[in-house]
């Protein structure tokens, strides 16, 4: 039996054992009800635990654990009682999403109540107009039906009519317009009395996805006095096969997209680009050194700019081996360095950003050593 169930019975028992007269037996009945509680919420978390340990155990078989099937999601109509309506309709009078329109749907559901055909008939006057408060929207609705049918079908009114805004924001002052392109009119299709007003807007927006492959003509000197040969520099970025745009969307496809490395060779590959898998995992595994730079460069930032820094350390797996990741926290950043020990000199090589070890003695420290009786 299922504890809700339990602890459903277990109330109602309750309540009958409230009629019982013998004090004596009331007594022990309640010992009795209070210690079936007892055990049926510790046989509770038994289950728990016990379905926790089988999930562990299908893990490491390779299976799946106990799927967790949530419940199904409120409607929000949906009340179990006239004061959760009440309460509903409350808080939503106070929020500011609220609007109040009268649409084909409300008025196809205000005709199914008992309102006067007269009043549906002038209500079709305010159709599709919107109105932020009920305020407003009553007020409307007076010069229409007069304030005597206002006030007496008022409920079902702004029942039918509140509706919930939707969060827009304009989205075109956001768009970066690329290129401008003017659309004439066929003059030869217009009446002989047709009228220019200038133009009207429409923004589309769209990618094109396509190759920039670039050929560098570099000049070449030849020196007889050095015996050397001077070519031009191509720019920065340019120096491999591949230029900076590739080599920085492979990370992102890769660590933001969560593309495997045959997607990603398929995508370069339908675009018109020839390259290997064996260039993407060099890429993502091996010419990562701008990345470290970056990283540390934040992180000595950090532990300059801040006062205080917090750390902490997880069990990880390295290669089959047990390893610790650290996570230093202070008010500016999160930083992960992950080492194959967490004693004294690894916390301290991880606080210098791994720089050589450096120790200070001054008066403070033989201070602190005279009263730690080290010295």
């Amino acid at each position: 039996m299922q504890t809700k169930k339990i602890s459903t019975k277990i109330e109602n028992l309750h309540h009958e054992i409230e009629n019982i007269t013998e004090p004596n037996s009331e007594k022990v009945l309640f010992e009795l009800l209070n210690l079936i509680e007892a055990l049926a919420s510790e046989n509770e978390k038994q289950k728990q635990i016990i379905q926790k340990q089988r999930d562990e155990i299908n893990k490491l078989k390779r299976e799946q654990g106990k799927p967790n099937i949530r419940p199904n999601k409120k409607d929000d109509n949906d009340f179990s009682s006239e004061d959760e309506r009440k309460e509903a309709e409350k808080s939503d009078k106070s929020h500011s999403k609220e609007g109040f329109r009268l649409s084909e749907p409300s008025l196809d559901k205000l005709k199914e109540q008992r309102i006067p055909i007269e009043i549906l008939k002038s209500l079709d006057a305010l159709k599709g107009k919107r109105y932020d408060s009920e305020a407003e929207f009553l007020k409307a609705l007076e010069p229409l039906i007069g304030l005597e049918a206002v006030n007496r079908y008022r409920d079902l009114l702004v029942k039918y009519a509140r509706y919930k805004k939707r969060n827009r924001k304009p989205k075109l002052p956001e768009i970066k317009i690329n290129r401008v392109e003017i659309r004439k009119v066929d003059t030869s299709q217009l009446p002989h009395d047709a009228e220019s007003k200038g133009h009207t807007s429409k923004v589309v927006q769209d990618v094109i996805i396509k190759t920039d492959n670039v050929r560098f003509e570099r000049e070449v000197f030849w020196s007889p006095s050095q015996n050397k040969t001077y070519i031009a520099d191509v720019p920065v970025g340019y120096e491999g096969d591949f230029g900076p745009h590739i080599n920085s969307q492979i990370v992102s496809f890769k660590y933001v997209n969560n593309m495997s490395i045959p997607k990603i060779k398929e995508f370069y590959t339908n675009v018109g680009t020839k390259i290997s898998g064996t260039y993407i995992t060099t890429r993502l595994t091996k010419k990562m050194d701008v990345f470290h730079a970056e990283k540390s460069d934040l992180y000595e930032a950090s532990l300059e700019a801040c006062d205080y820094q917090q750390i902490d350390d997880t069990g990880s797996r390295v290669n089959g081996r047990n390893y610790y990741t650290h996570i230093v926290c202070n008010e500016l950043c999160t930083v992960f360095f992950t080492t194959p020990k967490k004693d004294r000199l690894t916390i301290l090589d991880i606080l210098q950003n791994f720089d050589s070890r450096r120790f200070i003695f001054n008066d403070e420290i033989f201070d602190l050593l005279k009263q730690l009786k080290h010295f």
